[in-house]
C-alpha cells in the first residue's frame, strides 16, 4: 500500500474530531457549575477560561474565531483535534478521567509523529498497522466514554476509510497543512514569549551587576588623610 501515509493523515482529519466533538459536549453538560442548554451560551460561560488558554498560547487567534465566530453561529463540526484537545485538555483538566486522557493522548502523539515523518513513502507496513491500531483504540474508547450513538457509524468508517479510495484528499491535505501552520504559530509565540523573559533577566543581571560594581568601586576606594 504506497498510499499508508495519506490514509493516516485521513484517518486523524476525519475521524479523529468524532469523537473529541462527542466528549466535549459530553463534558460541558456534566458542568456542575451551570445548567447546559446550548453550546453557544456555554462557551460564553467558559469564555474567561478560554481567554486565559489563549493568553497561554494553548489556542490561537484563528481557533478562537471558530469558538466566537463573527457571525454569533458555533460549529462544533469545524474544530480539529488540535483546538479540541486544547479546550478539552485546558477547560476539563480535573473532570477527564485516566483513560480519556491516554485516549486523548493517543491520536495528539499519532498526530504529532505523523508530522516528523520525513517523508511520505517512509511509512512502513508494521508502523502502519501500528499506528493505525493506536488511532483506532483511542477512537473507539473515547467514543464508548462519550455515550456517542455514532459509535457504530465511527467503527464503519474506520474500516472503509482502511481500503476504499479517498475521494477528499485534497481537502484533507489543505486541513492538514493549515493544523501544521497553526500549530508553528502557536511554537514560535511561546518562543517568543520564552525569549522576551531571558532577555528580561539579562537586563536585569546585567543592571544588578552594575550596580554592584558601583558599590564595590564605592567601598574599596582610598579615603585621603587629611594634610597637616
Amino acid at each position: 500500500m504506497s498510499d499508508r501515509y495519506y490514509r493516516l493523515v485521513t484517518f486523524v482529519i476525519n475521524i479523529c474530531p468524532k469523537p473529541l466533538r462527542g466528549l466535549f459536549i459530553s463534558k460541558a453538560k456534566q458542568d456542575k457549575n451551570t445548567q447546559y442548554t446550548t453550546l453557544k451560551d456555554y462557551l460564553v460561560f467558559r469564555k474567561q477560561d478560554i481567554d486565559t488558554l489563549k493568553s497561554r498560547n494553548k489556542i490561537s487567534t484563528d481557533q478562537c474565531d471558530h469558538i466566537f465566530p463573527s457571525d454569533g453561529i458555533v460549529d462544533i463540526q469545524t474544530w480539529d483535534i488540535t483546538l479540541l484537545s486544547a479546550l478539552l485538555r485546558g477547560l476539563f483538566k480535573t473532570e477527564l478521567d485516566c483513560s480519556e486522557i491516554r485516549c486523548i493522548d493517543e491520536i495528539t502523539t499519532t498526530r504529532n509523529d505523523l508530522q516528523h515523518i520525513s517523508g511520505t513513502e517512509c511509512i512502513e507496513a508494521e508502523q502502519f498497522d501500528l499506528l493505525w491500531e493506536n488511532l483506532k483504540r483511542a477512537v473507539l474508547k473515547l467514543a464508548e466514554c462519550a455515550g456517542a450513538p455514532e459509535k457504530s457509524s465511527i467503527e464503519e468508517e474506520i474500516k472503509k476509510s482502511l481500503t476504499e479510495n479517498m475521494p477528499n484528499l485534497g481537502d484533507v491535505l489543505r486541513t492538514w497543512h493549515k493544523v501544521l501552520y497553526i500549530q508553528l504559530s502557536l511554537q514560535n509565540k511561546k518562543l517568543e514569549e520564552e525569549l522576551k523573559k531571558q532577555s528580561s533577566k539579562i537586563r536585569n543581571v546585567g543592571a544588578t551587576s552594575a550596580k554592584s560594581k558601583t558599590i564595590l568601586l564605592k567601598a574599596s576606594r582610598k579615603t585621603q588623610g587629611r594634610s597637616v
